[in-house]
C-alpha cells in the first residue's frame, strides 16, 4: 500500500493488582497504538512494587509484571517474572501467550520448542481464550500460513459468534487474503449486532471497501469518520483517494491533518504521513517549474 497504513488464590492488595494489571493493559494499548504508554507503566510499576512489599505476589500478579517487562523490552526481567509465575501456577493459560513474546532460548528449559507449542498449551488448558486464538492466528499470519489462520478463527466463531475481537481479527485476514466481499460483509453484519462499537466497525469496513475498488463509497465512510474525529488514520486513507483523483492540494492537507494527530513517539502512520507529504510538496513544486 502506498502510505503503509494499517489495513482491535491467597488474599492480596486488590486495589493494587488490579490497578497495576490495568495500567498494563492501558499500556499495551497506547504502545500499540504508537502511543505514550511510559506513564501508564510507570503506575503499574509502583502498584506492582507495593505487592512486592507487602509480600502479595501471586503468580498472576508476577505473570503481569513480566507483561510489562516485555513492554519495557527488558527480556531478561520478563523471563524471570513469567517463570516465577510459572512455577506458582502453570495453568495459566495466558502466561504460555506470554512467553511467545520472548526468543525461544528463554522458554526451551521448560519445554517448549517454539511459539505454535506454546500457543497449542495455551488452548489446551483454556480453549476458549479469545487473545490466545487471535495470537495464534497472528503467528500463522506471520509464518504466511493465512489458510490456517483464517480457519482458526472461523471455527471458534462458528460455536460462539459474538466474539467482536476475534471477528476484527478474521475480518483483517479476509482483507490480507483479498477477500474483500467477504470482509465488507462480515463488517456490516458486524454493526448490526454491536451497534455500541460501529465507530470503530466502520473504519474496518472502509478499509474493506477501499481495498475493493469502491473508493467513492469508502471516501464518504472515511469522511463520516472524520467528521467526529474518531480515528486519525482515516487522513491516510482519505489522502490517497485524493492523490487518485489528482487532488495534491486536499491529499497535502489531509496528510498534514494526520501529522497534528500525534498518538506518541512511536506513531508510524504518522511518520507515514510526513514520508508522503514530502513526496507531494515535492512533486508540487516540481510541476510548478
Amino acid at each position: 500500500h502506498v502510505y503503509g497504513m494499517p489495513a482491535a488464590a491467597a488474599p492480596i492488595p486488590a486495589g493494587d493488582f488490579g490497578i497495576g494489571k490495568n495500567r498494563t493493559g492501558f499500556g499495551a494499548c497506547f504502545k500499540k497504538n504508537g502511543g505514550f504508554f511510559q506513564d501508564h507503566l510507570a503506575l503499574a510499576n509502583s502498584y506492582l512494587l507495593n505487592l512486592q512489599k507487602a509480600d502479595a505476589l501471586t503468580s498472576a500478579a508476577f505473570r503481569v509484571w513480566g507483561e510489562y517487562a516485555i513492554l519495557f523490552e527488558n527480556f531478561v526481567l520478563a523471563e524471570q517474572k513469567l517463570k516465577r509465575s510459572y512455577r506458582l501456577n502453570p495453568n495459566d493459560g495466558q502466561l504460555y501467550v506470554d512467553f511467545t513474546r520472548l526468543h525461544p532460548s528463554r522458554y526451551r528449559d521448560l519445554k517448549f520448542l517454539d511459539e505454535e507449542q506454546l500457543f497449542k498449551q495455551a488452548l489446551f488448558i483454556n480453549p476458549v481464550s479469545i487473545p490466545a486464538r487471535i495470537w495464534y492466528g497472528d503467528y500463522l499470519f506471520r509464518k504466511n500460513e493465512l489458510p490456517a489462520a483464517t480457519k482458526l478463527y472461523q471455527n471458534f466463531l462458528e460455536i460462539f459468534p459474538r466474539q467482536f475481537d476475534l471477528q476484527t481479527a478474521l475480518g483483517k485476514l479476509y482483507i490480507t487474503e483479498q477477500k474483500y466481499e467477504e470482509a465488507r460483509h462480515l463488517f456490516m453484519q458486524m454493526a448490526l449486532n454491536f451497534p455500541e462499537k460501529a465507530d470503530k466497525i466502520q473504519f474496518n469496513l472502509g478499509v474493506a471497501v477501499f481495498h475493493g475498488g469502491d473508493t467513492l463509497a469508502a471516501k464518504s465512510i472515511f469522511e463520516k469518520i472524520a467528521e467526529k474525529k474518531l480515528n486519525p488514520d482515516v487522513y491516510l486513507y482519505l489522502a490517497q483517494i485524493a492523490e487518485q483523483n489528482s487532488e495534491i492540494d486536499l491529499a497535502i492537507s489531509y496528510l498534514r491533518k494526520r501529522i497534528r494527530e500525534n498518538r506518541g513517539l512511536n506513531d508510524q502512520y504518522k511518520e507515514e504521513a510526513r514520508k508522503h507529504l514530502v513526496v507531494l510538496l515535492r512533486r508540487k513544486a516540481e510541476g510548478k517549474k
